[in-house]
């Protein structure tokens, strides 16, 4: 089942549970309570969340969009993400989302079992151009992971199809340690969810799945640069 963050055009009765839920957030940030127990927060939207309808992917967009920019709104998404009160869809959405802010903290040691069971429940998690990368993918095949050469890198749930893209986080940010290129067999079957933000091909998987681990390239410098601008860079590159 393909699972994009799209805004369809929802039914009526979507139409109207989209807009209680984007009233109710205005409401919400207007008295700055975007902070408070996040089941009390969800207890307003548990009609809509625990469907699976298009009303309830877009009312999850909203939500995102509107409270991202709270304190500490990752740490919120997360206990909303292990609630159990969302459904499937809205869940992979949400899950999608607070994977791709740039901050995956509030994830640690919950990420794959959330990926394992949005992919379970709703199939694959894809966005972003990812279904076409997903269908492509044969039964078994390479990823790829820069390393900053930290002991738990290799069993790291973020790899990638390309090894520039592996190549560019293996070099990023500040330090005099090297970085490493690893390489990885996966099978389809373990690929939790497929993202294309910024064309960096990303594949989430279940690291207990990978199969001979190992280096590929060694002694990277690190540029000082962020992620972004390095992919900024390239796309220069590649439409020059």
């Amino acid at each position: 089942m393909k699972i994009y963050p799209a805004r369809p055009k929802p039914h009526f009765r979507d139409e109207h549970l989209v807009v209680v839920a984007w009233l109710r957030l205005l409401e919400l940030q207007a008295k700055k309570i975007a902070g408070v127990d996040p089941n009390d927060i969800l207890m307003h939207f548990t009609s809509t969340l625990g469907e699976n309808s298009d009303g309830a992917v877009v009312a999850t967009e909203n939500i995102f969009f509107t409270l991202r920019s709270a304190p500490h709104s990752n740490k919120t998404f997360a206990k909303l993400l292990v609630s159990g009160l969302l459904a499937p869809r809205p869940a992979a959405i949400l899950l999608a989302r607070v994977w791709h802010t740039g901050d995956t903290s509030a994830l640690d040691g919950i990420a794959v079992p959330l990926f394992r069971a949005a992919r379970d429940a709703a199939g694959v998690v894809l966005m972003d151009r990812g279904w076409p990368l997903y269908a492509a993918l044969p039964d078994s095949f390479t990823v790829y992971r820069g390393s900053r050469n930290r002991p738990t890198d290799e069993a790291g749930s973020s790899w990638t199809l390309s090894v520039d893209t592996a190549r560019i986080f293996a070099s990023v940010g500040m330090g005099d340690d090297p970085g490493r290129i690893l390489a990885a067999e996966i099978d389809k079957a373990d690929a939790l969810a497929v993202f294309n933000v910024m064309g960096e091909r990303e594949i989430v998987v279940d690291s207990s799945g990978l199969r001979n681990v190992r280096t590929i390239e060694d002694g990277i410098a690190r540029t000082g640069r962020s992620a972004l601008g390095e992919f900024l860079k390239l796309k220069d590159t590649e439409n020059a």
